[in-house]
């Protein structure tokens, strides 16, 4: 495990501020602090790095792995019941979706 220094940690926290933050701001609205809290730990903490995609041969076409494990990631910090909830929070649904490699299929 790798711990991180303090220094290192109050850089980060003001590249959150004077960077990341007003470029989200600009493209999605205000943030709260819930959607500060989830762009902080997802750019802290890559979550490619530990999902893998796998394919199967047979059965349903898979599922990104990696929008479902920040949309998880979301309904923790936004302490939400369901997950189904993340895609209609709008702001959220669209931090989510920044990680998504593929589009989504449609459906009907």
């Amino acid at each position: 495990m790798q711990i991180i220094s303090p220094e290192h940690l109050v850089q980060f926290k003001n590249l959150l501020q004077s960077e990341l933050f007003p470029l989200l701001e600009s493209s999605l609205g205000p943030l709260s602090k819930q959607s500060q809290l989830l762009a902080s730990v997802l750019s802290l903490e890559p979550l490619a790095r530990h999902v893998k995609e796998r394919r199967a041969h047979t059965g349903r076409p898979p599922c990104n792995r990696l929008c479902l494990a920040t949309a998880f990631l979301a309904k923790a910090i936004y302490n939400l019941p369901t997950t189904r909830l993340v895609a209609r929070s709008g702001a959220t649904a669209r931090l989510c979706t920044e990680n998504r490699r593929s589009k989504p299929r449609l459906r009907g």
